[in-house]
């Protein structure tokens, strides 16, 4: 994952703290990109865009960001866009490429087809477009929201990052509670909507774009789910669909210029992961389980270590303890910025820091 900052102000100029602050919003988020960092201050300094990086695609500097155009406009990006080679085939006759990054290939599709772009992408990501020409801010989410964006509008300024704790580096948002926002968490394990637990900090829900100018702030959801009725299908097709899909969707995330590994519960859905990464090509594909010391019931190991034998994975597994569980606590906290009302974090946290440790930075799960 990577990290994107930025402030914005459209009645008038930034004020000189402007790269200031934003260097410090990156640097409050730095765990989210250990490769490398970079601030950008638009010509007429109306916009400060940061950005924290790790280095999936092309990990030369060509892939610095926030990354700009040749006519000024300026992207900060966070996730993988799927099919960016074939995008790119389809860009190259109009633009020669600096890099191989899919960063480049989003900026450059964006410059042509404006917000039609999306519906081109394959991938996750979360990003923030300026356009030098319109003076405008794009800010995108995924269809499904995998990649994080939150915003405020305060004190005439736009500003948004990847996680609230970085906001909160800001000297005009205050960490006030938002009383409705606790209520909804405590009645339904989540708080719906574009709430968020900090009363005027809001986050762009999956599947919608925030676009604003010097006119006006608009939200709009650009993505859905189409439902299909289940009387239309086969049970053979409907076999053959999830197989087809599942090796297509392993098969695109398995691009990268980094390892790229697994974490493996020995579950229905870690298992076919495994199983097709294998059968893609994937040579001893490094898988992490995680077991519980003492609880035995509670974790699949034996499961586990079953499908790395069947697929020569290089397998490893860590025992958490009752002590492991509470020394992580505070850091796992610092990390959500918000309440999550999912026991499973907690491995996860033990399972990607062992994958981090092992050199595994891209991780293939259920």
């Amino acid at each position: 994952m990577c990290g994107i900052n930025g402030i914005i102000r459209f009645d008038s100029a930034l004020p000189s703290q402007a790269e200031e602050w934003v260097s410090v919003m990156n640097k409050r988020i730095a765990h989210r990109g250990p490769d490398d960092e970079g601030v950008w201050l638009s010509a007429g300094r109306h916009a400060c865009l940061g950005h924290r990086r790790l280095s999936i695609l092309d990990l030369s500097t060509a892939g610095h960001q926030p990354m700009t155009d040749e006519v000024g406009n300026a992207i900060t990006y966070n996730g993988e866009i799927y099919d960016y080679k074939q995008i790119r085939k389809s860009l190259q006759n109009k633009h020669t490429f600096r890099s191989n990054t899919d960063t480049e290939v989003l900026l450059e599709l964006i410059r042509k087809e404006g917000h039609a772009s999306l519906n081109q992408l394959s991938g996750m990501f979360a990003f923030a477009y300026w356009n030098e020409k319109e003076q405008s801010a794009w800010l995108v989410r995924d269809r499904a929201g995998k990649k994080p964006l939150y915003y405020a509008e305060q004190n005439g300024f736009l500003v948004f990052s990847s996680e609230i704790k970085s906001l909160l580096t800001l000297p005009w948002i205050k960490a006030e509670p938002d009383e409705e926002a606790l209520y909804h968490f405590l009645t339904f394990n989540q708080v719906p909507g574009s709430r968020t637990l900090f009363k005027g900090i809001h986050k762009l829900e999956p599947g919608h774009t925030l676009h604003a100018n010097q006119k006006q702030l608009t939200v709009k959801q650009w993505w859905d789910v189409e439902p299909i009725d289940p009387k239309d299908l086969q049970e053979q097709e409907v076999i053959e669909n999830i197989q087809r899909t599942l090796q297509d969707a392993v098969q695109s995330r398995m691009v990268s210029d980094v390892p790229v590994g697994a974490f493996l519960s020995g579950g229905v859905d870690s298992s076919a992961i495994v199983a097709l990464m294998h059968k893609l090509g994937t040579k001893k594909p490094r898988t992490s389980s995680i077991g519980f010391e003492g609880q035995s019931s509670y974790d699949e190991l034996k499961e586990a270590e079953t499908i790395a034998d069947r697929f020569g994975t290089q397998h490893r597994i860590r025992q958490v303890c009752p002590d492991d569980m509470l020394s992580c606590l505070p850091q796992i906290i610092e990390n959500f910025d918000e309440p999550l009302a999912d026991p499973t974090s907690i491995p996860i946290h033990f399972l990607a820091e062992m994958a981090r440790k092992d050199g595994v930075p891209v991780i293939l799960t259920g």
